[in-house]
């Protein structure tokens, strides 16, 4: 299965056996920035970059909202979105700091219990995005330089391009605490 998400429509697809169907729809949400499976298939996460994250029991195409702490944890602006051994591990470009995060989740895989952050304020970060799971580590673009191309992709400004820095966070990084 293959899960993507349309984010201007606020639609999430899934591709079956070469059949592309509608999964959930929900004009609510903002910009769908990230998606993520557990690893018994049976829950997808998907992180909304204004009003966090959100799953969706694909045993019943029910969803639910991921119960956190509010006071505690902030979930805005997420841009990569990541499931590693019961957690969900976050990038977040959109606040101050620019921060890595390993959400444990509950049993039930529907509430944050814990959070870690793996990487915060790194001087390599500038509006760091999408990356992929290898072994125990998240590699990732540090610095994305989305803010150097317009809406149609067109690089505005050459010289303030810069070499792409892809880091390196560790998901098992004080894993008991």
């Amino acid at each position: 299965r293959v899960y993507a998400a349309d984010s201007a429509r606020r639609q999430i697809f899934r591709i079956d056996h070469d059949q592309l169907s509608m999964l959930i729809e929900n004009p609510k949400l903002t910009s769908i920035r990230g998606l993520a499976v557990s690893d018994d298939g049976r829950t997808l996460y998907m992180a909304d970059y204004a009003l966090g994250i959100f799953g969706i029991d694909l045993t019943k195409t029910a969803p639910f909202s991921l119960t956190r702490n509010p006071e505690k944890l902030v979930l805005g602006g997420i841009d990569g979105l990541y499931y590693y051994d019961g957690c969900l591990i976050i990038i977040e470009n959109g606040m101050v700091p620019q921060r890595v995060m390993r959400l444990k989740l509950s049993d039930d895989g529907r509430g944050v219990v814990a959070a870690m952050p793996l990487d915060v304020a790194q001087p390599a970060f500038t509006a760091p995005t999408l990356g992929a799971i290898a072994g125990n580590d998240l590699y990732f673009i540090a610095n994305s330089q989305k803010g150097l191309y317009d809406k149609l992709g067109v690089l505005k400004n050459p010289d303030a391009l810069q070499a792409t820095r892809i880091f390196r966070s560790n998901l098992r990084f004080a894993w008991d605490q």
